[in-house]
């Protein structure tokens, strides 16, 4: 019976322990193939990063360089070079705005120090009267001098620093016209030049006033750079005056030969073409003074569009002014019968109307539209125009 039993727990614990071994072995053999995996994946190497394309590197910005030099060397570049340059100059700008306003600040010091001296001079003088050449007021002078000669000298430095801000903004403003004509955006910066541009003057420092105004006439970005542009603004304006009287006096002798226009359209085109040549002539010396003509033109073609809207009748009649004198109906001096019931002698054509002097002398200025508009008989050629001929079903 011992034995039975011995037997019956031998082969139990055979049983268990052939199922430990047996789940062992299996759990070997699903784990092994694993481990080589992930040996060979942490032996692979990693993947290089993404490497983001280089930014372009300024290559202009240099205060020195000449303004036709750089206006080449910008016009090739590409949208994203010219916003590497517009940064730099930027930069630039930003760096020697702050070189100026620390120049103002030091010169603000002078001034409030200079201002303590003299106070205490005035307190001490108050305090104890002395005679003349005592060496208290004496002291107070030299030392008012000495801080008034290193206030010019700050202010001659804060100039010099403001005509090297201009010289920077002329070449900066180069780079945003070529970045504008590709499509960047650049009003950020130009409200910055706007905002750090001019020149700051305190009216009641009469000494660094002076000391301002005598550096700054004498600055090539100053003074001497103005009266350049206004000496090109006179040019401009009297040279296109001069040409437009050689012009007319050109084109007077020149349509005086040809006989195939009208007196009415050679006073025309005579007149006219001088009054162009000196628009032309301002409109240049505007641009020799630095203004920028874009904002100019485009003011004026709006407002043309709003006066040609508003002023409807009078561009009727500068158009029938324009077609009487190329289709030359009549001309000056001859006796013409128009509107119905104005009867007499032409004197003279503007592109608005026209001056008619009748048998009472009595002169009559009619609307070019109205002319035009209705039937022109002129007795001195015997011919009949009617103004829009008709044509009838039988022609």
């Amino acid at each position: 019976m011992v034995s039975c039993t011995l037997r019956k727990r031998f082969a139990t614990t055979v049983l268990v322990l052939g199922f430990f071994l047996g789940g062992a072995a299996s759990l070997a053999a699903q784990t092994t193939p694993e481990q080589p995996a992930d040996a060979a994946a942490a032996a692979a190497p990693a993947a290089p990063p993404a490497v983001a394309p280089a930014k372009p590197k300024a290559i202009t910005a240099n205060p020195a360089i000449d303004l036709d030099d750089l206006k080449l060397i910008v016009e090739p570049m590409t949208k994203a070079e010219l916003e590497a340059e517009s940064d730099a100059w930027f930069a630039l700008l930003r760096a020697k705005v702050s070189e100026i306003s620390k120049a103002e600040i030091a010169i603000r010091r002078k001034n409030r120090e200079i201002a303590a001296i003299q106070a205490k001079a005035k307190a001490t003088a108050a305090a104890a009267p002395q005679t003349e050449g005592t060496p208290a007021p004496q002291q107070a002078a030299a030392k008012t001098e000495a801080k008034s000669d290193a206030k010019v000298q700050l202010v001659d430095y804060s100039t010099k620093l403001a005509a090297e801000r201009t010289a920077i903004i002329d070449r900066f403003k180069v780079v945003l016209d070529e970045l504008d004509v590709l499509g960047g955006d650049t009003k950020a910066q130009r409200a910055y030049i706007t905002a750090v541009s001019g020149i700051k003057v305190e009216v009641s420092d009469y000494v660094s006033t002076i000391a301002r105004l005598k550096a700054w006439v004498t600055s090539d970005e100053g003074g001497l750079r103005w009266a350049r542009n206004i000496g090109l603004f006179l040019v401009y304006v009297l040279g296109s005056v001069v040409v437009a009287r050689i012009a007319r006096g050109i084109l007077r002798r020149s349509s005086a030969i040809a006989s195939a226009t009208s007196n009415l359209l050679r006073s025309f085109i005579i007149d006219w073409s001088g009054r162009a040549i000196v628009a032309l002539g301002f409109l240049a010396g505007l641009s020799a003074l630095e203004v920028n003509l874009a904002p100019v033109l485009a003011v004026i073609g709006a407002a043309g569009f709003v006066v040609a809207f508003a002023l409807q009748g009078t561009l009727s009649n500068l158009a029938s002014g324009l077609l009487i004198m190329v289709n030359k109906p009549f001309d000056i001096g001859d006796e013409i019968e128009v509107g119905g019931d104005i009867k007499g002698r032409v004197e003279a054509v503007s592109i608005f109307s026209t001056y008619v002097v009748t048998a009472e002398n009595t002169r009559k200025i009619v609307p070019n539209n109205t002319i035009w508009g209705g039937v022109i008989i002129n007795h001195s050629t015997g011919g009949v125009s009617p103004a829009h001929p008709t044509f009838t079903a039988a022609e």
